[in-house]
């Protein structure tokens, strides 16, 4: 070992004394270790001994590097015998020839009983023991030629249990693996074995390509056929090499595309590292398995491959196909064996009896041999073959036969689904990895499907018993029933997929179940399923009239997006391609996907739909809309199964009534009557082309669609208390609402809520016939891409003023007070108009406006000429401006009262009390006076004059009370109230808040009153109508009647004074202007 190797093995090395008694040295402590290079040594005296058959044969000595025969008798047979570990001698050396007692073999083991690949065992007598080993290169190569099986393609190493030879050199000319250098024992520890592929266990076929000289790449690698892997390195000189080592020629390219059958099990890999062009076979590039994860087989055809052919079906000409030539084979031996085989071969059964030839044509070259067929082979190949002379094959005619089956291949739903193949009395399907697309092609134009293929839908493959596994083209023009049929052996299990055709010709469009004809959203038919179309797919205005034609619905006038919910992620149409000329949808390409997408709307120039013509939604006079035509619809013919489908169809539930009105003169009516039987998805279903008679048809159905907003004239909008979707909502459809709910229009704008991931709502389009939102149509749907529609009408506007009558202008919307900005100043028109609508008179502009800081506003005032209402004028538009303010007539100035004038509110609650206090006294004391009076002078009461008293003291007191309700109802104001501009003060007013509080606290004579007051006796109760203060401008004129409390009168001037009776009438009342 070198320096540098033993340096890089070197490492630490564990001590362990423990236990030991006597101890010379550290190294006896040293613990064991493994060893992966073991010292070896050399002497000089070692010779080098072989026996040319292992353990038995001639006695070789090895010297100067040649080999040469011993004849030695001085060393024991027996030594020399345990000397190359073969046990011990059988007899003695003669003539150099020695024979050991054990016998030795070097195998290969292997699970298949090949012998030349697999783990490398010696058998001493019998008994195999591992080799061990792991970086074999001469090891390897000594073994393959000791065994006879070429040269080595691969090694690879396994695990193994105990060997019986280790560190293995060889110098590469060693006869046997025994003979070179090694370590030999009985159990030697081995952890890995050689695996060696000899390059004479490796074969090479060509499969599934109805000859040995054409097909799949197949090696029989260790023991088992595998398919070659189709990559990049693979070339054109690789074929070369595969047909030349089959005896086929060279690799050639087919004139008709082939693929053949893709077969199973695992792909090799092969890496030819040096010039392929020297190689002589393929097995002499190394061969490693890569396991499933290939993705093609590699398919050959070599130029000496031969195909059998008809020119028809089951029958015609017999030609052959040779490389890139065409033969036709002569009648010189034909017979009625040979026809067999030829029918056979093609799998049409056997030969009509006294098939004739036929002569041949000058283009025509003749197959140069002619067969003699026993009844035993079934390819006309395996026939013996004979040279046919040149002058006999010039005059020869051409052989042609008819045979008794037939070959036939459709599809399972006639323009779609799997392709299936009839011949021999049997049915079955043909192997999907080598169908092609010409193949599809050609099979949908054979059928009458048109010639365009579509992708298959289907995710997993049909189940079908697979009966064909390739089919190869011999002529050009020929249809698929000519071709050549790789026939699926009963024990074969390579393919599993039959093979699935979508032609063209399987498409069918239809418009979506509505209330319109030739109108609305597309589905196709594709393979059993009605898939939604989206709205690119309608892009081209070919495809929207080849659409058109194909529905006989005459052109395509318009197209737009459905108002329908957008459909989750599933199959859709995302393409449709036609051409200029096409007549139909079955001439066009179509393109499936899985995605979501937005569907979309066609309208045909032959459109239709049926209207209710009514106020009311559900009810009306039933009449069709055309392209620039209104037509009514007949009676005749409608029962209760008609009625119920077009309601139905107006989503508007069952029938109640049908009738039959008058027609005017100028009505025109529908050509056309209606007639539902079975189960018709819309009225359009039950349409017949009969002649109606003239009378129109009323129909009134069962539900009404209640149009509700969640607020007076705003708010979420709601269909039978259902939320709608904005998606594709329009503003003309907002003011519908609004106009039907008596709101006005609505303003400018949509609000937009939040919907439910999981809730439905409607999806609204409405058409210009339709006048209410009821009769518009609607689907339900979830909004998961959208939003939900609310909306302001015009009726829910309110203006109002920060002050009473004037200030900042106000906008109720949706119920929240917001200052507006004004764009452009208003007309004197409209602020008169703004002040009406307050219930404040017209514009006052004696005004002027007090607002003088920007603020960021969410409402605007934007009026032009033509605004007739000033609420039109209302936008939701933010602007950075001043408040726009106004003032009307009826406007009151505030008076704010300053932090520094003292608060009134304790002197009018002192006042009040003190007001009370005297109304309380003042009845007492006329009590007591008239009780004393009664007591004194009880003969001078008059009794009319008693009740004129009593009358008049009770209602005085009466009216105390109210006044005193009144202080206590609450008409005194706090410190935060203002006075108006118009609430005047009198100079002789006292400092109160309220002039009805002033009124109270003025005193109880007034001075206008004084000198009649004065004339008046002590000690008596007078009654006063006085008139009020003429400076008190503000005071109802309200005649009050005063209780003054003067002079007591004497007995006789109060008799005076008294009237003679009663009041007449008998009322109690007092006369104004006369004295008590």
């Amino acid at each position: 070992m070198s320096g540098e190797a033993f340096q890089s093995l070197s490492g630490n090395m564990t001590l362990n004394c423990a236990g030991m008694n006597r101890i010379d040295n550290l190294w006896q402590c040293a613990a064991p270790a493994s060893c992966q290079y073991p010292a070896a040594v050399i002497c000089s005296d070692h010779e080098s001994l072989r026996l040319t058959e292992r353990c038995s044969g001639t006695l070789q000595k090895e010297t100067n590097g040649k080999w040469e025969d011993v004849n030695d008798s001085n060393v024991s047979p027996d030594v020399r015998c345990q000397q190359m570990h073969c046990g011990g001698a059988r007899g003695n050396v003669t003539d150099s020839k020695l024979t050991c007692t054990d016998d030795v073999k070097v195998v290969l083991v292997n699970n298949n009983n090949d012998r030349c690949y697999g783990t490398v065992h010696a058998e001493i007598n019998g008994i195999r023991k591992a080799v061990c080993g792991s970086s074999w290169t001469k090891q390897a190569d000594v073994v393959c030629k000791e065994l006879g099986c070429g040269t080595v393609n691969s090694v690879s190493t396994r695990s193994s249990s105990p060997g019986i030879m280790d560190f293995v050199e060889c110098l590469g000319n060693e006869l046997s693996l025994w003979h070179c250098e090694a370590k030999h024992g009985e159990n030697l520890p081995c952890s890995r074995v050689p695996y060696i592929v000899c390059s004479a266990s490796l074969k090479v076929r060509l499969a599934d390509g109805g000859g040995r000289c054409a097909g799949r790449l197949e090696v029989k690698h260790e023991g088992q056929w595998k398919r070659v892997l189709q990559n990049q390195a693979w070339t054109n000189q690789h074929s070369n090499i595969i047909c030349k080592q089959l005896k086929c020629g060279m690799g050639v390219v087919p004139e008709n595309s082939v693929k053949y059958s893709q077969g199973s099990g695992s792909f090799l890999t092969v890496d030819c590292k040096s010039d392929i062009s020297k190689k002589q076979k393929i097995t002499a590039c190394i061969i490693t398995d890569s396991g499933n994860n290939g993705q093609s087989a590699v398919g050959i055809t070599c130029e000496d491959h031969k195909a059998l052919f008809l020119s028809g079906s089951c029958s015609g000409e017999v030609g052959i196909k040779n490389g890139s030539k065409t033969f036709w084979l002569s009648d010189v031996d034909w017979n009625q064996d040979v026809a067999n085989t030829v029918c056979q071969q093609m799998h049409c059964g056997n030969a009509v009896p006294n098939t004739n030839s036929t002569s041949r044509a000058d283009e025509m070259e003749v197959w140069s041999l002619s067969y003699n067929c026993s009844r035993n082979e079934t390819s006309l190949f395996e026939c013996a073959n004979t040279t046919i002379p040149s002058d006999v094959n010039q005059n020869a005619s051409i052989a042609s036969v008819t045979c008794s089956g037939e070959i036939h291949l459709k599809l399972t739903k006639r323009c779609w689904g799997n392709v299936e193949i009839s011949m021999e009395g049997k049915s079955g399907g043909i192997c999907a990895d080598t169908w092609t697309e010409d193949n599809s092609r050609m099979l949908c134009e054979e059928q009458g499907c048109e010639n365009n293929v579509l992708k298959s839908l289907s995710l997993s493959p049909r189940q079908a018993e697979i009966m064909v596994l390739s089919l190869h083209a011999m002529q050009p023009t020929a249809n698929l029933s000519q071709y050549n049929f790789i026939m699926k052996q009963d024990n074969d299990r390579t393919c599993q997929k039959p093979a699935s055709v979508v032609c063209s010709g399987s498409i069918e469009p239809t418009f979506s179940v509505s209330r319109d004809s030739c109108s609305g959203s597309l589905e196709l038919l594709y393979e059993e399923s009605w898939l939604p179309v989206c709205t690119e797919a309608l892009s081209d205005v070919d495809t929207r009239n080849t659409i058109c034609r194909t529905l006989n619905c005459g052109q395509a006038i318009e197209n737009s997006l459905d108002f329908g919910p957008t459909p989750a992620s599933r199959q859709v149409i995302t393409q449709i391609q036609c051409s200029t000329n096409a007549t139909s949808l079955k001439e066009c390409n179509v393109t499936s996907e899985t995605r979501s997408c937005t569907l979309g709307v066609l309208k045909c120039s032959g459109w239709k739909t049926m209207v209710l013509e009514h106020d009311e939604p559900c009810k009306g006079e039933v009449v069709i809309y055309s392209a620039g035509k209104v037509s009514a619809v007949s009676s005749e013919g409608w029962t209760k199964s008609e009625g119920q489908r077009l309601c139905q169809d107006m989503t508007c539930g069952s029938p109640i009534q049908l009738e039959e009105k008058v027609p005017w003169p100028t009505d025109s009516f529908f050509n056309g009557s209606f007639s539902c039987a079975g189960k018709p998805q819309s009225i359009w279903e039950c349409e017949k082309k009969v002649p109606p008679s003239e009378k129109k048809l009323f129909i009134e159905c069962q539900n009404e669609a209640q149009v509700t907003l969640s607020q007076e004239c705003h708010g979420e909008l709601r269909i039978n208390n259902t939320q709608v979707c904005n998606s594709q909502w329009k503003p003309d459809y907002s003011n519908r609402v609004c106009q039907e709910l008596s709101c006005s229009n609505a303003m400018d704008f949509t609000e937009k809520g939040k919907p439910r991931p999981e809730g439905m709502y409607h999806h609204i389009h409405c058409d210009e016939y339709h006048f209410k939102l009821g009769q518009c149509r609607r689907v339900r749907g979830s909004c998961n891409s959208a939003s939900l529609v609310e909306i302001v009408c015009v009726g829910s506007i309110k203006f109002s003023t920060t002050e009473k009558c004037g200030g900042n202008i106000q906008v109720s919307y949706r119920d929240k007070w917001k200052e507006v900005c004004i764009q452009k100043d208003l007309t004197i028109a409209m602020k008169h108009q703004l002040c009406q609508k307050m219930n404040c008179g017209n514009y006052n502009s004696s005004f002027n406006s007090r607002n003088t800081e920007e603020k960021e506003l969410e409402m605007s005032l934007e009026c032009t000429d033509n605004h007739l209402d000033i609420k039109h004028c209302v936008k939701k538009k933010t602007c950075k401006r001043v408040p726009a303010e106004i003032y009307c007539q009826d406007y009151e100035r505030p008076i704010i009262i300053t932090e520094d004038e003292p608060s009134s509110l304790p002197i009018i609650l002192g006042v009040s009390f003190l007001l009370v206090l005297l109304v309380v006294v003042a009845v007492g004391t006329r009590f007591y006076v008239t009780r004393r009076n009664r007591k004194l002078n009880p003969a001078r009461m008059l009794p009319g004059k008693e009740m004129e008293f009593e009358s008049g003291e009770y209602e005085d007191v009466v009216n105390r009370d109210d006044e005193m309700e009144d202080a206590r109802g609450g008409r005194f104001r706090s410190d935060a109230e203002f006075f108006r501009e118009d609430d005047r003060r009198s100079a002789s007013s006292l400092p109160y808040d309220d002039i009805d509080e002033a009124i109270e606290a003025q005193p109880l004579n007034p001075p206008a009153n004084t000198t009649r007051a004065s004339n008046m006796q002590e000690d008596k109760v007078t009654y006063e109508v006085e008139d009020p203060p003429e400076n008190y401008d503000d005071i109802d004129d309200i005649t009050k009647a005063e209780v003054h409390d003067g002079p007591k009168p004497t007995a006789d001037r109060d008799a005076a004074a008294a009237p003679p009776g009663p009041v007449p009438g008998g009322e109690d009342y007092l006369v104004p202007g006369q004295d008590g």
